[in-house]
């Protein structure tokens, strides 16, 4: 007989991609505190045992042996309570004894998910992350969007980020999305699953993990939803732990997620703190004659402390309360221009740059940035091994009006800020790159549909300058992704822009 569940508990942990034994402790710990708090049921990241969108990881025999290892000893820890754990397992339906439900379950003693034995290797090429429970020292894999029987309780349970309606009555849904944060998420959840709550009649958890990889933002700010509200949710990129009742629905009123620009905030400055640290890095040094150098250096500052944010100026630009570096480069130039095409100057002066740049931040052992934008990476404004120096580009997700309102914003608690970058003198580029690279829109529908009168001549060169520098965008940092897809960097994009 099926029983309600008032309490749930979420761990919302940050996973390291591999590192199973602090991931574990994580675990352990955000359970034993929803033990505490009463919950009925614990439910973790899809991440949170393996760590973070471990692709290239799960390719490997020792990788899925230490895995099948790390749940093991899991589900011993948690043998002798009676409140079910969901999390994420990684499997290779060519090898796993389960059927085609992926429904098995074994003992944690037995360790039968693998034969260690076998060696090859090559049918590791189609490990995929599903659902589990673990529950009285058992491990049970379970379809990704299906509906399981956990401690009595009717439970769908998938992966997806979109709708999924299970099939009948459920008494919970349980969401454990793989995608990692965007400037969009947050809404289109929110959309999702208030109205999934309602049409089921049951609560809706959806689970993130938190932490960075790869330049990808996993955002936290798990959440509940009951009779097509939101209940409550987690803090938004940082772990934690609670229990959240679903009973609060009746009489509490609707939560809303933090604003659009406090989570792009915060997003940065995560991204910033969990690369510069996962690199070995302790600080960074950021361009500060560049347009955006204000605005990256603040949000350095903010993401690492002062002591560890220093600039460096080719113009005499200096940033209060951090160390900035004068440098001169004409000496160096004046030898290079005798011999070369004047028209090349300017690429010259900015590859000279990139190299001292680069080695000032060598010398102190500092992770260097890149400030490119947006617009600037898609038309190919900028110069290889000049303004690209640097490993990492927090800001190329962002484009020149989305770093003005976040100016703006952080000008509200700090006046400095106020005028760090201006106005974007054509806001109509934002949108015809917007239009062209991320919703997939020809140049001629965007001509034949525009309302104010655009001319064809602006849209037809920016149409021409991201085809010309495909190229180039193949050699960028890493940038920090906070707007989904980021193919359109790294590919060429004649194909879809040769109308």
């Amino acid at each position: 007989m099926s029983v309600n569940i008032s309490k749930i508990g979420i761990i919302q942990s940050q996973a390291l991609p591999g590192d199973f034994s602090r991931n574990l402790r994580r675990i352990v710990q955000g359970y034993r505190e929803c033990l505490d708090r009463g919950a009925q049921i614990a439910i973790t990241s899809i991440y949170a045992l393996s760590g973070l969108n471990p692709q290239d990881l799960m390719r490997r025999h020792s990788f899925t042996t230490q895995m099948e290892a790390a749940a093991e000893a899991l589900a011993a820890e948690l043998a002798v309570t009676d409140v079910p754990l969901i999390t994420g397992f990684c499997i290779n339906p060519l090898r796993t004894p389960v059927g085609d439900e992926f429904d098995d379950e074994w003992e944690a003693d037995d360790g039968l998910l693998y034969d260690s034995e076998e060696e090859d290797y090559g049918m590791h090429e189609s490990v995929i992350m599903v659902p589990c429970v673990i529950h009285r020292g058992v491990i049970r894999l379970l379809t990704d969007g299906g509906t399981a029987t956990i401690a009595d309780r009717l439970c769908h349970i998938t992966t997806a980020g979109e709708e999924s309606m299970p099939e009948g009555e459920v008494d919970l849904i349980v969401h454990l999305p793989k995608s990692p944060w965007n400037n969009r998420s947050t809404d289109k959840e929110t959309q999702i699953y208030s109205w999934e709550s309602h049409a089921a009649q049951a609560p809706v958890v959806c689970v993130h993990p938190v932490g960075t990889e790869g330049g990808d933002i996993y955002g936290g700010g798990s959440s509940l939803y009951v009779n097509n509200k939101l209940v409550d949710y987690l803090p938004f990129f940082e772990p934690a732990c609670r229990t959240l009742r679903t009973g609060l629905a009746r009489s509490a009123p609707t939560k809303n997620y933090p604003g659009l620009l406090l989570q792009v905030e915060k997003a940065l400055t995560t991204g910033i703190h969990d690369t510069v640290r996962q690199q070995g890095y302790s600080g960074v040094c950021v361009p500060l004659d560049s347009p955006n150098g204000k605005l990256l250096t603040n949000l350095c500052i903010r993401a690492l402390g002062a002591d560890n944010v220093f600039a460096i100026s080719f113009s005499g630009n200096k940033y209060p309360g951090i160390e900035c570096i004068q440098l001169q480069v004409e000496e160096l130039l004046r030898p290079a221009r005798e011999k070369l095409n004047p028209e090349y100057a300017p690429g010259l002066e900015q590859r000279i740059k990139g190299c001292m740049l680069a080695s000032s931040a060598e010398e102190k052992g500092m992770l260097l940035l890149s400030a490119l934008d947006r617009p600037t990476l898609m038309l190919g404004d900028f110069t290889l091994y000049g303004e690209t120096c640097g490993y990492l580009a927090p800001l190329g997700s962002l484009y020149k009006v989305d770093l003005f309102l976040l100016c703006r914003h952080i000008a509200e608690t700090e006046p400095d800020m106020a005028h760090a970058i201006e106005p974007p003198a054509q806001p109509e580029q934002d949108r015809i790159i917007h239009d062209l690279t991320e919703r997939n829109i020809a140049a001629s529908d965007i001509l034949r549909h525009a309302q104010d009168g655009m001319e064809e001549n602006p849209v037809r060169s920016i149409q021409r300058k991201i085809m010309a520098s495909a190229l180039k965008r193949t050699q960028l940092p890493l940038i920090l992704n906070l707007a989904g897809k980021e193919e359109q960097l790294s590919i060429p994009l004649s194909s879809r822009l040769n109308d």
